[in-house]
């Protein structure tokens, strides 16, 4: 069938349901939610979720009339009087989605167009066709003037995308001669994509390959002034190679002379990663990334999953890596021989959080699925015997009895229980496995390792330490990067920081914290920008704009928290223990009481001072 809505997020947000279009909504929030699920159409999404996404700062009721709100709205614009409730936009007690055949987008259009391209033969029209009609589609950046967490990692996915296909398409109009038609692709990226090195590197090429000498040796010695003159660099090795050809004919060398630059204790000419080569930020890094940094966390992990101890506790503040670290960690032990199973917290709806039987009836279904296991809880499930009864019961008989190699079983964002009701007699549970494998040293306990992933000060919410998991387990706790950590990791992305003094200066800014530092490395290389550029955006919010609006947004959010995080900013103490503890496990403060409480870097700092009114 046709689609009733037709949605636009390249270039700007753009709705028509009906043809005719959609030119009011209830708010901005209203919007991002919308683009948001039509950036990931094909995907049902917990509320709980767009909950976290969208409202950060209330609490689950608060937010849960938030999502109602919206989605009503939402409903209200998109199935007008004539089309059927539920019809574009489906809802449930647990999950959101827009209903994919009801709904066309830019994005998709544009996504399975490159798909289509990746598929057709290598040199033949079809697959021109395809890229060309990729290039058509891509208007412009995703949502443009939006930097929420989630906008800008697919505002950087689809960039990615578009330029490959660009690229594809100038190689294949090259290779057939077509030195016109490759120039004017590449005139028109370089337009949109300034300083990427590579796309240079082609017009140079195709400028060669088309006889025209003095127009390559004139774009490269403009390149050679912009990289200069707006990143502080030289062309890289390969960029300089393709002049190399003119001297091979007897030319003179076309090269100007290397600008002087006022630093050179880290040399320049070292070419940087190639923005293909870069990750997507945000969420964990994939497993073989090159820009994962190993700490003695890692380290302290895998000597205790060696051990194969009961209980390990990994905690850390906010965005320091602990779902990376996790997921390494992991593969480790698989390779080890290990059964291997993690159970995400942030993705259980609402309803599995409602009661202990209803949670722990989820999490037996999880651990069954990825292990593979032809059982079914719910079948074995005896309501009678209670929650944590049936769970122990399942763990023992179905799972570790049957399995042949030890479990090292992953729960990630264990901060989710805690607000539960039922949290002490999970917790409760989680213990008492402990216990019985110190009670039963042969028995099918010992092949069970449970490692507890979470930000928050556990023996500040659970009043029973008999009852905690949290005071028998092996701790290993996260800190932010050393100086010699970010220095290897600027090595991986090329030396966008060019000597020790920028070296001191960044790690003064950051102070190591994990997310930052790769976001702004991560711009260092990718964009026109050096290191006093991106001092100099702090204030505008510029490469993090969207994190620290965040964070503004989290301390002005509850009067308590704005007036411990003044107090800090005074140089003042924390006022309240548990005011310090919540405000460190959230990432905003560091050190190791009320007493010796700062912002956790100094672009914290020097961004609070300005904006916290």
């Amino acid at each position: 069938m046709d689609p009733i809505c037709r949605i636009k997020l390249l270039g700007g947000l753009q709705v028509w349901c009906r043809g005719e279009p959609v030119t009011r909504f209830r708010s901005r929030r209203t919007v991002e939610l919308l683009a948001y699920l039509a950036c990931h159409l094909r995907r049902e999404h917990p509320r709980e979720v767009l909950i976290e996404l969208f409202w950060p700062d209330c609490d689950l009721d608060a937010g849960r009339h938030s999502l109602n709100v919206a989605l009503s709205s939402l409903r209200k614009e998109l199935e007008p009087a004539g089309v059927p409730a539920g019809s574009v936009l489906r809802t449930d007690r647990f999950g959101v989605r827009l209903v994919s055949e009801a709904v066309s987008t830019d994005v998709g259009a544009f996504e399975a167009a490159v798909r289509a391209a990746a598929e057709a033969p290598p040199h033949g029209d079809q697959r021109a066709s395809r890229l060309s009609e990729a290039l058509a589609l891509y208007d412009g950046e995703l949502l443009p003037g939006h930097y929420d967490d989630w906008v800008v990692p697919e505002q950087q996915r689809l960039d990615e995308l578009h330029f490959q296909a660009l690229r594809a398409l100038m190689g294949q109009l090259r290779g057939q001669g077509d030195f016109e038609g490759a120039l004017r692709l590449a005139l028109q990226g370089a337009r949109a994509n300034g300083l990427r090195e590579e796309l240079h590197r082609e017009i140079i090429r195709i400028y060669l390959d088309a006889g025209r000498v003095d127009e390559a040796v004139r774009h490269y010695r403009e390149l050679v002034r912009r990289l200069a003159q707006e990143l502080d660099l030289l062309p890289s090795a390969e960029t300089r190679s393709l002049i190399d050809v003119l001297q091979s004919e007897n030319r003179p060398d076309p090269r100007p002379e290397p600008p002087t630059h006022p630093h050179r204790a880290i040399a320049v000419e070292a070419a940087l990663p190639e923005r293909g080569e870069l990750e997507p930020l945000g969420g964990a890094m994939p497993l073989g990334s090159r820009f994962y940094v190993v700490r003695q966390a890692d380290v302290e992990f895998d000597q205790a999953a060696g051990r194969r101890d009961s209980i390990i506790l990994l905690r850390g503040a906010r965005q320091v890596g602990k779902t990376s670290l996790l997921a390494r960690g992991l593969q480790r032990a698989r390779e080890a021989g290990f059964r291997v199973a993690v159970s995400h917290f942030q993705g259980f709806n609402a309803g599995h959080l409602e009661s202990a039987e209803a949670f722990l009836l989820a999490l037996a279904e999880d651990l069954v699925e990825q292990l593979d296991l032809d059982i079914s809880p719910s079948a074995e499930w005896n309501r009678t015997r209670g929650p944590n009864p049936n769970f122990r019961r399942f763990l023992r008989r179905d799972v570790l009895e049957r399995l042949d190699r030890p479990l090292l079983w992953g729960m990630d964002g264990v901060d989710r229980l805690f607000d539960a009701p039922f949290a002490t007699d999970v917790f409760g549970l989680f213990r008492s496995w402990h216990e019985e494998r110190a009670l039963e040293p042969g028995g099918p306990w010992a092949a069970l390792t449970l490692t507890l992933v979470y930000s928050t000060e556990a023996h500040l919410l659970i009043s029973d330490l008999n009852q905690s998991p949290f005071n028998v387990g092996t701790r290993v706790e996260m800190y932010d990067f050393t100086r010699e950590q970010l220095a290897d990791l600027n090595r991986r992305y090329g030396n966008p920081l060019r000597s020790e003094e920028d070296l001191n200066r960044f790690h003064g800014l950051l102070n190591g914290h994990p997310f930052l530092v790769r976001q702004g490395l991560h711009a260092l290389t990718s964009r026109p920008a050096n290191l006093a550029a991106l001092e100099a955006g702090i204030g505008a919010g510029d490469v993090f704009g969207p994190h620290l609006r965040r964070l503004l947004m989290l301390v002005e959010r509850e009067p308590p928290v704005r007036a411990a995080v003044l107090s800090v900013l005074a140089g003042g103490p924390c006022p309240s223990t548990d005011l310090f503890y919540r405000l460190r496990s959230a990432g905003i403060l560091s050190g190791d009481g009320p007493r010796s409480a700062r912002l956790r870097c100094s672009l914290y700092e020097l961004f609070l001072r300005e904006n916290l009114q």
